[in-house]
């Protein structure tokens, strides 16, 4: 180590990035000792995915919108930076989810989780699955599970278990808002793995979830989980994401913050103390510094302005196409492992209208069956589903564009995604008028995707930095991709940089 006070490099000023170097600062001070933290960060802004704007009565969401309540780490972090008081539950009472599909919008059932039922009454009653459907569901019951090990990806168990029309008409829709992806390439292992342990345990995954829903309280799916968050990135989730829904006197399954996630942002940078943050600033190459191994200045960044930044630890929080080159003059074999996780890029669209001019939003919003063939995978219905993000008459809606073998129209000029968003909604919608407020954000290679064989790809990835464990990633591409997964990755590298640098 360097005979001052150890240094880490922090690549990437995302919400992962920042979460580092908050919690190596906490670190470094709870055990008396002193570090030298550079969190560098190329965009002019910090944040990432979490990004908010206010327009005037109106606070937009870019990215991720909430996050699961259940997953604590984003709440813990939010409390510790004086965000306590902000924490606001979605809408309580029955805010109905409904999926676009066969031409209309049909409310989803009460007591799915993801695309099983929990309470069989309203799943029966409903019209959103065939009767011929239900009755293959119904086979998940009988059916034997699945003995041989390894990993398969989630459609082909839900196709296996509860059959085809389950995952068309509601898996696709609820993991395209998750994880902008294909239920049929998704790995089950890194996604819903508790669905394998279900299956095993009682023999049946509908068995399984109506155990769990009797017990001290209904599941919650998506429990390795964005998004998203929807096919915004992060946790940006659309409405009718796995999770309990609100019911009255619940408490809600979905947590944002009053002013917008983007305060989270904010509040982590002005708590940090003695982390030098540099925004504008890229990271161009990364390699063992000259002193080699176990010396003073193990590794050497060279940033985009051409000047070098000797580091005794480097956390890579960036996307793992980025992380992919700079490993790559220490670890070959890890640098090819992370270029191979692929990525799909999504967009988000906002439009405010005033309340007169839009239908009743009765509920959260709904997504769209792959069968529909639409631009739009998921709408949010925002000023009622997060009322304090909107003031004044306004109804605010956020739409999804982008998935897993549709990402053309993500990447379109602004006013095409706005046009075809718009075409979607007077269809889906019967919503016609013209929007008083538009906004695009564009996500290119925003959401990772976990693909079968992602927990193998991982591991490889881990064999091959073992002799490097001065370089950490962490980030949405290895282990959750929603706000409290990242949050979580970065406190976890910064345990691992404090044990690394003996802190």
């Amino acid at each position: 180590m360097s005979a001052g006070p150890p240094r880490v490099a922090v690549v990437g000023g995302g919400i992962t990035g920042l979460a580092a170097a908050y919690y190596l600062e906490q670190q470094a001070r709870a055990a008396g000792r002193e570090v030298e933290i550079h969190l560098l960060e190329e965009a002019p802004v910090l944040g990432g995915k979490v990004q908010t704007e206010q327009a005037g009565e109106l606070t937009i969401e870019a990215g991720p919108d909430s996050y699961l309540a259940r997953k604590v780490a984003a709440t813990r972090l939010a409390q510790a930076v004086g965000l306590g008081d902000a924490l606001v539950e979605s809408t309580p009472g029955r805010l109905k989810t409904y999926v676009y599909h066969r031409g209309r919008l049909h409310p989803l059932p009460e007591g799915m989780v993801l695309v099983a039922p929990t309470r069989i009454g309203p799943f029966l009653a409903s019209p959103l699955i065939s009767p011929l459907g239900k009755l293959r569901m119904a086979l998940d019951l009988v059916l034997p599970p699945r003995q041989e090990e390894g990993d398969e990806s989630i459609g082909a168990f839900l196709r296996r278990r509860l059959g085809d029309e389950a995952v068309e008409v509601l898996a696709g829709p609820l993991l395209s808002g998750i994880y902008a992806g294909n239920p049929d390439e998704l790995s089950l292992l890194a996604t819903f793995p508790m669905f394998r342990d279900l299956e095993r345990r009682h023999g049946s995954l509908v068995r399984g979830l109506l155990r769990q829903a009797r017990g001290a309280r209904p599941p919650a799916a998506g429990q390795t989980r964005p998004p998203a968050g929807p096919a915004a990135p992060g946790e940006a989730r659309p409405p009718g994401a796995p999770g309990r829904r609100d019911t009255p006197g619940s408490r809600s399954a979905f947590v944002s913050l009053r002013g917008g996630l983007g305060r989270l942002v904010r509040a982590v940078a002005g708590a940090l103390q003695v982390t030098r943050v540099r925004t504008g600033t890229a990271v161009r190459r990364l390699e063992r510094g000259p002193g080699g191994l176990g010396h003073p200045g193990r590794y050497r960044l060279t940033l985009g302005d051409g000047t070098t930044l000797q580091a005794d630890a480097v956390i890579l929080a960036v996307p793992a196409y980025a992380a992919a080159p700079l490993v790559e003059p220490i670890s070959p074999g890890a640098a090819a492992a992370l270029a191979a996780i692929p990525y799909v890029s999504t967009a988000v669209v906002a439009l405010a209208y005033r309340r007169s001019q839009v239908p009743p939003l009765e509920g959260s919003g709904f997504v769209v069956s792959h069968r529909e063939r639409r631009s739009v995978t998921a709408c949010t219905w925002v000023s009622s589903k997060w009322p304090h993000l909107v003031a004044g008459d306004w109804a605010l809606l956020r739409c999804f564009v982008g998935r897993a073998g549709d990402e053309e129209l993500a990447l379109a000029p602004e006013p095409e995604i706005l046009a075809a968003v718009r075409r979607d909604l007077a269809e889906m919608m019967d919503l016609r008028a013209e929007p008083a407020l538009t906004r695009v954000y564009r996500w290119p290679r925003a959401m990772p995707q976990y693909r079968v064989g992602h927990l193998e790809r991982l591991a490889r990835i881990e064999a091959a930095l073992a002799a490097e464990p001065g370089i950490i990633l962490a980030g949405a591409a290895y282990r959750g991709v929603g706000v409290p997964d990242c949050i979580s990755q970065g406190e976890q590298a910064a345990r691992q940089a404090a044990a690394f640098l003996g802190l």
